[in-house]
């Protein structure tokens, strides 16, 4: 399938962009591009933060899930389908909600539906209840998440130069996936020495950090987009 998409989609390719041939001054243009643009940076930083408790819930949760909750396989597997459809939903809707309420204000909120590991610690009940509470916010969680990289692929594409695209991805991918397997281990390490609900409790608050870098932004007018983010 991805085969046929490309033959379909084949054109003629645009003339190569000349490049800096030395690593430093590409390296420097690259973050030089990305400080200046502030909103990518606001989204950016505060999905880094993210990241670093996400991997730390990341590390807990099964052992929580089967240990302290009694989940199957098979119900952790239904909480992973229900969690899916959050960002399928956000690659619909994304356009017509910043159409409508714009791109400040809706950051802010998929900023805090980055919470949705909250509800982990706090599922109780019947199994069925833990299954769709547990969902619920793996739910909300992928559909603030694709919000916000659909929203930072939007910026990306009509703000930055075509020659400085790889460049300013580069130094995204760095803060963006770099937090990641250090909050792991803090996960593991917080888990061990406090317990596993305690620890994705104040992992889950953790995750919430994004909040006052999208809040901030917004309100200085960096998030704020003229037309509706498409996906990408």
């Amino acid at each position: 399938m991805a085969a046929l998409l490309q033959a379909c989609g084949r054109g003629p390719d645009p003339a190569p962009v000349p490049t800096e041939r030395q690593f430093k001054l590409s390296v420097r243009a690259g973050f030089a591009a990305f400080r200046s643009h502030r909103g990518i940076v606001a989204i950016t930083f505060g999905k880094g933060s993210f990241e670093f408790f996400q991997w730390g819930v990341l590390a807990l949760y099964v052992l929580y899930g089967v240990r302290e909750l009694g989940l199957s396989p098979a119900e952790l597997g239904v909480i992973a389908m229900i969690g899916s459809l959050g960002p399928l939903l956000a690659g619909l809707v994304t356009t017509p909600v910043s159409r409508r309420f714009g791109t400040s204000a809706t950051s802010v909120v998929a900023a805090i539906l980055l919470g949705g590991n909250l509800l982990i610690p706090l599922a109780s009940g019947s199994h069925l209840l833990v299954i769709l509470t547990i969902g619920a916010g793996q739910f909300l969680l992928g559909l603030g998440v694709v919000y916000l990289i659909i929203l930072r692929s939007t910026m990306l594409q009509r703000t930055v130069e075509p020659q400085l695209l790889g460049r300013v991805g580069s130094v995204i991918h760095l803060v963006d996936w770099g937090p990641g397997p250090l909050g792991g281990l803090f996960g593991g390490l917080l888990g061990s020495a406090i317990g596993l609900r305690p620890a994705l409790l104040l992992l889950g608050i953790g995750t919430l950090g994004a909040v006052p870098w999208l809040a901030v932004a917004a309100a200085r007018g960096h998030l704020a987009v003229r037309d509706s983010p498409e996906s990408h």
